[in-house]
């Protein structure tokens, strides 16, 4: 027997009780199966900035994020309002994710205003009077920039490389306001010193702090599959095992690689075998076609040798593309997989729509 079908040999027939009672933020409770409950998911993430100040993101009990610098906090939504037609807008995170690109490029469209500062505002309603709230300012401070090949300069004419290659540069300090006072002025407000990278970080956070805590139960056609976040920073997986269950969690740094050795086999065709905490973690994939995930693509994932409790998942087909959206929604949420950047080329979303549909080849 090959080890691919003994793997699915041993995943059939294993289910899990789809009548287990949930808790009202969908989280699987005791009862029926005796499987445990699965733990919450809050978020708070501490970040040091390159002044030496820190930033705090964490998740506020409505599910908005919430952002905290020095004794400054404002609350960004995550959620994407719709216009009268029905059209999506960007949400209050969204927007601050463009003011930081306008920024970097001190472009002057968008949010910039006449001081050259940058805004996010919260419009009030129109019979409010008051002026609208305005959530973050960033101002860019010259002195300092860094070229898209990591250096960092003091002058924009110095961003050619040893062998006089011409480079983009961008501007690399910024001051940022929490909930600047509309009638004062910028210079009168407490600021933060910021690099480009720690406005990036912030808003990665912003982002995964405002993703739902998700848990979701596949059926990847060959059992069912539990994948939840145990925490920020954390992937869980409940697998099945010769004795039953097991629930793995494993830290970020290891479920990048476990994510990114997935999104290379399916492209590669290919096996991976990636070092963890919980021990090694092997891929395989059997992808017929020029597709990343067409009709018969089949995955395998396999680990828990070093434990002596072996387990394995097994997927096909729709289990396949339900398996791999319940991945990357979890991902989010945990704040491990990001989305957005075009070097993500497996992780942007409308790239991981187009693999779903199927219509995605391989490169």
């Amino acid at each position: 027997m090959t080890r691919v079908a003994a793997i699915v040999r041993e995943l059939l027939g294993r289910k899990f009780n789809p009548n287990q009672p949930r808790d009202e933020d969908g989280r699987w409770t005791d009862g029926g199966s005796g499987l445990p409950s699965l733990p919450g998911t809050r978020f708070s993430r501490t970040l040091t900035l390159d002044g030496g100040a820190t930033a705090t993101v964490e998740r506020g009990h409505d599910g908005t994020p919430r952002l905290t610098i020095g004794d400054r906090t404002v609350e960004l939504s995550a959620s994407a309002p719709r216009s009268i037609s029905g059209n999506r807008l960007p949400s209050e995170v969204d927007r601050l994710r463009t003011a930081v690109v306008n920024a970097q490029y001190e472009s002057e469209s968008g949010q910039s205003v006449s001081d050259g500062n940058y805004r996010v505002f919260r419009p009030r309603p129109s019979t409010d009077g008051r002026p609208s709230e305005i959530l973050v300012t960033l101002r860019p401070v010259a002195g300092r920039y860094v070229t898209d090949d990591g250096r960092t300069i003091a002058d924009l004419d110095d961003s050619d490389d040893a062998d006089g290659n011409p480079h983009e540069a961008y501007v690399d300090q910024y001051d940022i306001v929490l909930n600047e006072n509309p009638d004062g002025e910028f210079d009168a407000e407490p600021s933060t010193r910021v690099s480009l990278a720690d406005l990036e970080n912030i808003v990665d956070a912003l982002y995964a702090a405002g993703a739902k805590p998700t848990a979701a139960r596949v059926d990847t056609g060959f059992g069912e599959v539990d994948i939840f976040t145990p925490g920020p920073g954390r992937m869980g997986l409940r697998v099945p095992t010769d004795d039953g269950f097991a629930d793995l969690e494993f830290a970020e740094n290891d479920w990048k690689q476990v994510w990114t050795a997935i999104n290379d086999s399916l492209d590669q065709r290919d096996s991976r075998t990636v070092d963890t905490a919980l021990g090694p973690v092997e891929i395989q994939t059997d992808n017929p076609g020029d597709l990343l995930m067409g009709p018969d693509a089949m995955l395998f994932i396999s680990g828990g040798e070093l434990s002596g409790q072996p387990w394995s998942i097994a997927a096909q087909g729709q289990g396949l593309k339900d398996l791999y959206s319940a991945l990357y929604r979890n991902g989010r949420a945990a704040g491990i997989v990001r989305s957005g950047r075009p070097r993500d080329r497996i992780r942007a979303g409308a790239t991981v729509q187009a693999l779903l549909d199927g219509t995605l080849k391989r490169s």
